[in-house]
């Protein structure tokens, strides 16, 4: 397993949702862009956050605001 973190605190890109923050990371090049059908988000408790789900409503909920309760890109 590799973790890496991405960098969100960037004034230029919007990222309203997930799908925002998917393409965020494939444009800052963490990742292939030949992935990008291959990956989904999961929420700690294992839950597959959709791609349509608001990042500030997942924030407010507390998935993505600490280690123990992130959320994780997942490749394949």
């Amino acid at each position: 397993m590799v973790a890496q973190r991405a960098r969100l605190d960037v004034p230029e890109v919007k990222l309203e949702l997930i799908a925002h923050l998917t393409n965020h990371i494939f444009a800052s090049g963490y990742l292939a862009t030949n992935l990008r059908t291959k990956v989904h988000w999961q929420a700690n408790c294992g839950r597959r956050v959709e791609e349509h789900e608001r990042l500030e409503h997942l924030l407010e909920a507390g998935h993505g605001a600490n280690e123990s309760a992130c959320l994780r890109l997942v490749v394949g």
